[in-house]
Order: C-alpha cells, then sequence, then structure tokens
C-alpha cells in the first residue's frame, strides 16, 4: 500500500529525462495496480500539516511526506531506501518500524516467504534495472541466513 502522493510520483509527475529502467518500474507499478496488489490511501490536508514533519521535511518529496505521515497515523511500518527520509521518520516514529528495501528482503528470506533459489534472480532484476543496492541485498540475505542458525 501507498499514498496518492507516491502513485503521483511514480506514474504522472512529468519528467525530463526518463530512463528505460525507470519505464519497466512504472509499467509493472502499473500491472501490480491493475492486479490489486497496490492500493493507494488518501492523506487529507491536516495529516500532511503535521508541524514537525514539516518543520523537518529537508526537501523530501511529497511522496516521503506522505508516507511517513501515513504510517505513523496507522502505527505501520515506513519503507524507504532515502536516507533523509529514513532520518526524518526515526525522528518521530518508533525506529523499529523505519525499514530499508534490503531489511524487507532478509526478513522475506527469514520467515521463508522467498526461498534461497529466488535470490539470485532478486539480484539479477535489481542489477539489470540499474539500482544501487545490492550489495546490501546481499547482506541481508546472509545475515538472515546466519539468524535462521539461532532461530
Amino acid at each position: 500500500m501507498c499514498t496518492r502522493f507516491v502513485i503521483y510520483e511514480c506514474l504522472y509527475k512529468p519528467r525530463k529525462n526518463i530512463s528505460e529502467e525507470e519505464e519497466i518500474l512504472k509499467s509493472r507499478l502499473i500491472q501490480e495496480r491493475n492486479k490489486g496488489n497496490f492500493k493507494d490511501h488518501h492523506i487529507s490536508i491536516a495529516d500532511l500539516q503535521d508541524v514537525e514533519v514539516l518543520q523537518n521535511s529537508k526537501n523530501l518529496s511529497k511522496g516521503e511526506l506522505s508516507s511517513i505521515v501515513f504510517a505513523k497515523r496507522t502505527n505501520q511500518a515506513f519503507l524507504t531506501d532515502d536516507q533523509g527520509a529514513r532520518k526524518l521518520a526515526n525522528k518521530f516514529m518508533d525506529n523499529s518500524k523505519v525499514q530499508t528495501t534490503p531489511q524487507l528482503f532478509g526478513w522475506l528470506y527469514f520467515e521463508n516467504i522467498l526461498i534461497d533459489s529466488e535470490k539470485e534472480q532478486v539480484v539479477r532484476d535489481h542489477l539489470e534495472l540499474n539500482r544501487p543496492l545490492v550489495k546490501f541485498l546481499n547482506e541481508m540475505y546472509f545475515e538472515s541466513m546466519r539468524m535462521k542458525l539461532y532461530k
């Protein structure tokens, strides 16, 4: 689930240059939304007027801000790979609820939602789309395997 601001920024916000990889990610998001796998949620003006969020926004996008506010309001985890957004969220949310894609990746393995044979495909997709997290995905995968040994 994500906010309508995130959907706008991902799918409709005008961009001067959009890479082939971004077009692929955009089409995947559209496909998953059409399947009902991504629900978008409304954020009110009152939600965005959370003074603490706005005072500390540090040039974050409306998508990041709305996601932080939504996660805080609904007591859910906030998932981001933006370091500025993560620092802001950590200031006024429970730090255990501020998470990254590699943390999610590791958790999916730890909980046996993903299996070992799927790892290479995820990493390959990540590399093909020029995403920057392969090192961290691998680290979290190995950490989840280490933790499973002591479970």
